[in-house]
Order: structure tokens, then sequence, then C-alpha cells
């Protein structure tokens, strides 16, 4: 159902079938910006950027709820800490951004066990524990993965 990113072996033969011809079904982003907003994320996870919850507190059970429901997320979904004008590229090319990614899925897993209690702030889903974090992943790897025809 979900593709879970922390398959070292299933991400990188995934990730190589990725280029910089490789265009989108739906959305905006070019190859890197979509593995950099991945990342982005992720290092979100860690406390490494600070979030702001854009989710009314009264709508964070029912967010939360979707989040570990078996339903996809919606393909034109805008997120909305997502810039207009979309990202600037942060690495100088798609080979490094993807072993970036790679690098903060492993640190992202040594975070997590080295602090099993912590919760931190996901935009739209609120706090969340290493597991609301591990689904968050799952469902956004999928989402993108999906709209770049990779899975």
């Amino acid at each position: 159902m979900f593709l879970n990113p922390y398959s070292e072996e299933n991400l990188t033969n995934i990730l190589s079938k990725l280029t910089e011809q490789s265009k989108p079904e739906w959305g905006t982003m070019d190859a890197q910006q979509m593995i950099e907003h991945l990342t982005l994320v992720i290092e979100v996870s860690m406390n490494k950027h600070s979030a702001t919850q854009h989710t009314p507190e009264d709508k964070i059970e029912r967010a939360q709820q979707f989040l570990f429901s078996d339903l996809p997320m919606p393909r034109y979904y805008k997120a909305p800490f997502v810039p207009e004008t979309g990202f600037s590229h942060q690495y100088s090319s798609l080979d490094e951004a993807k072993e970036m990614l790679k690098a903060q899925l492993l640190e992202s897993v040594d975070f997590f066990n080295r602090n099993p209690d912590i919760k931190t702030l996901h935009p739209v889903f609120g706090m969340l524990t290493a597991e609301g974090w591990l689904r968050v992943q799952e469902k956004h790897f999928t989402h993108h993965f999906t709209q770049f025809n990779l899975v």
C-alpha cells in the first residue's frame, strides 16, 4: 500500500529511476525540488527547521485520523507552507539532493532512536511521535513518487 522509505534497497532502486528529465503527472515541482521537499520534511521532524501549525487545534484529531487511514494524499493538495513560487534548489545537482535525502532519513532513524518519547511539530498534523512521522514519510514519499511515476 504505502512505500517504506526506510528500506534502503527499495529507496535506492526508486531513486535510480528519477532523472533531471523526469516530469510530474501533476504539480509544478521538478525532480530535484521534489527530493529537496521530501528532505525538508524529514529535517522538520528532527526540529532542524521551525514549523508553524497551520491546522486549527480543533481539526488536528481529524487530520491525524486521515494520517493513520489507508487514504492516499490527494494529488493536487497544496500544503499551506509551500511557497507559491516553489522552492529554489538547495543542492548543486539532483544526485547530491538524492544523497542528502538518504542521509537525512538515516539521521532521522538515529534521532528518534535516541529520543523515543519526543514529539515534534508537523505543520498539518500537529505534534507527532516517531510513529506519526513514519506514517507521514510513508504517505508523503508514496505521494511524490507516484507523482513522478516512480511507484
